[in-house]
């Protein structure tokens, strides 16, 4: 037997191993199997390549359609497979180039996937505009096109010819083979086989990577069930949930919101991702603001296959929010108790038709198993806020001040940034109680409290101190920032009186500014410095600020 005899019966051999190893795997067993038939199947054909192209013998025909395999676990060890198929399959056909492509008529793009050249070849446009393409009507029309350089310029702009062969599946892949010169007598019959043995190859990848998805997704919702109930601060919660979808769904990004169906609306507590920006932490968003919306106030889950197809403009979460790369896919679900929606996962991706059923089938299963935990933390939450926050003037108690006082203090200690603090005094306080009675004097402090919640920055922290004494934390802020706000608080005061039955009560504070590390070296004297200047104020006149001098007290 002489080598090309030898080379022939070793190709047939090879090739044949394709339906062997068919005829072994049952539906339910060894995916690794139908891998080495197809790649086997592949190498045959290659070593067939140089009595394919002589023309000794009549053209291949295209196997018939076969029903696709399972896969298994053993894919994970082939990642190398395509580019494998790919390879074998432009040097049987005797192609310098093989590429293989992801056709989307609904954003009129083929995307390069995948491919494998001959060295010293350039890669082609990473993307094709279709209009007009024989890549649109190759696909459309599943038929294979023959293209001749002449007018038209290629993908490759290198090749004198190309082959295009659909692979006939409902993804739209298409397999282009380009040619330095004409494409052979016996390319085509073989570049068909070819196709066929890389779609049934990417079907067994996508089945293996299903499978694999799957077992991912039931350990996320195993963790879910152990893990939230444990979370009983609401960020905490929201970042764990985000984390979760995100594992279950390969999104690009997870966001999601607290909804409260009493005001109308809910409030971002957490974020994923980069691709969106213009959101704040804790930003409002209203029942009639958006999509994601939409889905919390009528506890409805929303999926959207290509928001570029949606005829609705509203925006997807809030107006004003803004892309990097807009998103395609989305989906909002709602977490609910009973009748009533406790808040709303959305979650997107930037290709359309990203998330398949299985993932929107576990985005509703979590969002079912998260709403008791959530209905627990939202009430702790509540619970706690309750008990760090003055009941009068709804701002935080001393309490609370002293915890964040820490924070700031540790901060301090860490990175030295400045901070500064306000003690503000009512001048006469007791002359409203003595005057008017108490429920005026509630009605003062109330009226205070709300006039400091409308004048400090969102950053800074108003507390009620105790009696008719308030402060007020001033983060990032040296003496003469405070000094200024200190100055607009005591005019705001001064500026608004209380409207009591058609009269109006004029009110006056005094305050004290303190700030570190200057004038105040270390936080530990900060207070009783701001309070010492605070007195100062007194008995100065009263409705006046001072600067603390230097701290008093201990570091």
């Amino acid at each position: 037997m002489d080598r090309r005899s030898a080379r022939v019966a070793v190709g047939l051999l090879a090739a044949s191993s394709f339906l062997l190893a068919t005829g072994l795997a049952s539906p339910d067993g060894s995916g690794f199997l139908l891998v080495v038939a197809i790649v086997g199947g592949l190498a045959g054909l290659y070593l067939l390549r140089p009595l394919l192209l002589s023309g000794d013998r009549p053209p291949l025909e295209a196997p018939p359609p076969r029903e696709p395999q399972a896969a298994s676990a053993d894919l994970k060890a082939s990642p190398n497979a395509l580019a494998d198929a790919l390879r074998l399959t432009r040097e049987a056909t005797g192609a310098a180039e093989a590429v293989l492509w992801l056709v989307d008529t609904t954003t009129s793009f083929a995307v390069r996937e995948a491919e494998s050249a001959e060295a010293g070849i350039e890669p082609g446009p990473p993307n094709v505009s279709l209009p007009g393409h024989p890549f649109a009507w190759a696909v459309l029309e599943q038929v294979h096109v023959r293209l001749e350089r002449g007018r038209r310029v290629l993908p490759s702009g290198w090749a004198e010819e190309m082959l295009l062969v659909p692979l006939g599946d409902e993804t739209g892949r298409l397999l282009a083979l380009a040619y330095l010169d004409a494409v052979p007598e016996a390319a085509e019959p073989a570049a068909l086989v070819g196709a066929r043995h890389i779609s049934d190859l990417l079907r067994l990848l996508e089945s293996e990577s299903h499978a694999s998805g799957t077992e991912e997704r039931l350990r996320a919702l195993m963790d879910a069930a152990t893990a939230l109930p444990a979370e009983l601060e609401i960020d905490r919660f929201a970042a764990r949930m985000c984390e979760i979808v995100q594992r279950g769904t390969s999104a690009e990004g997870s966001l999601m919101l607290i909804w409260h169906a009493d005001r109308g609306g809910g409030e971002v507590v957490h974020l994923s991702g980069d691709s969106l920006s213009g959101i704040v932490h804790r930003q409002w968003i209203a029942d009639g603001d958006s999509k994601t919306a939409l889905a919390a106030k009528h506890l409805t889950p929303l999926h959207w296959a290509d928001l570029q197809a949606e005829s609705d403009s509203a925006p997807l979460l809030a107006r004003g929010e803004r892309w990097r790369t807009a998103p395609r896919s989305a989906s909002a679900v709602p977490l609910i108790s009973g009748d009533k929606s406790l808040g709303v996962i959305l979650t997107w991706h930037s290709e359309p038709r990203f998330f398949s059923d299985s993932e929107r089938e576990f985005l509703e299963l979590l969002t079912s198993l998260a709403a008791l935990p959530l209905q627990n933390a939202t009430q702790y939450e509540e619970l706690d806020r309750r008990a760090s926050t003055d009941a009068l003037t709804r701002l935080p108690n001393r309490g609370a001040f002293e915890a964040r006082f820490a924070s700031l203090t540790h901060h301090f200690d860490r990175y030295s940034r400045p901070f500064a603090v306000l003690i503000l005094d009512i001048d006469r306080f007791k002359g409203f109680n003595d005057t008017f009675g108490h429920a005026v004097g509630d009605r003062v402090l109330s009226h205070v409290g709300e006039i400091l919640r409308s004048t400090v920055r969102e950053a800074d922290f108003p507390a009620r101190y105790g009696g008719e004494e308030f402060v007020i934390l001033l983060p990032e802020t040296a003496e003469r920032e405070a000094f200024g706000a200190a100055e607009r608080i005591r005019k705001a005061i001064a500026d608004h009186p209380l409207i009591l039955n058609g009269n109006s009560l004029h009110i006056t504070v005094s305050l004290g500014v303190a700030a570190c590390p200057r004038p105040c070296a270390a936080p530990g004297g900060l207070i009783e410095a701001a309070d010492a200047a605070l007195y100062r104020s007194k008995d100065a006149g009263r409705n006046q600020v001072t600067l603390a001098t230097e701290s008093v007290g201990g570091a």
